[in-house]
């Protein structure tokens, strides 16, 4: 997963560039509560290698779009102090779902004898939960250009990107691992 974030950086860079950070925030906030939920579908390897590309796919949209978000909405002056906040919250936000998921797990039914799976579940819902409490509240802050979710997609894709992407992706782990 965190691989195919580093791979997907750029293509969503160039989406946020155009699109706005809003729109790629909201299409892969719709996104990330299916990452968990994708685990439930099958136990074999390749299709929870399809579940982590899709991980990395759609946190990298949506770590690159709620960052760069927060830089343009926040004032120069109190961006520090934003930021601090945003990864304080953020942060106990996993420590708390983890503990949260630690302390319920054997207290819920098992789905095909695991409990892993159910809180896969549960946690997928409780994201949903959040996306719909809070995407309706939130507005770009800089002016773009209105783009569909279809040209937000796939607008300058071709098949070439497509027998490009893993050179592209081998290069960018190369260069990573000589820069450790």
């Amino acid at each position: 997963s965190a691989l195919s974030t580093i791979g997907f950086m750029t293509w969503w860079g160039k989406r946020t560039d155009k699109a706005g950070n809003i729109k790629v925030l909201k299409f892969t906030s719709f996104l990330v509560p299916l990452v968990p939920i994708g685990w439930l579908v099958s136990q074999n390897f390749y299709w929870i290698l399809v579940v982590q590309v899709f991980s990395g796919f759609t946190w990298a949209g949506f770590q690159l779009s709620s960052n760069i978000f927060l830089y343009d909405a926040s004032p120069q002056e109190n961006r520090t102090r934003y930021i601090a906040i945003y990864n304080t919250l953020m942060y106990l936000g996993v420590s708390l779902g983890s503990l949260s998921g630690g302390i319920l797990a054997p207290l819920l039914p098992e789905i095909n004898g695991s409990y892993f799976l159910t809180i896969f579940l549960v946690s997928g819902l409780a994201r949903l939960t959040v996306v719909l409490s809070f995407l309706p509240h939130i507005s770009e802050v800089r002016s773009v250009s209105p783009v569909s979710i279809k040209d937000l997609l796939l607008d300058g894709f071709t098949l070439a990107d497509i027998k490009r992407a893993p050179g592209v992706f081998s290069r960018r782990i190369k260069r990573l691992w000589k820069r450790s």
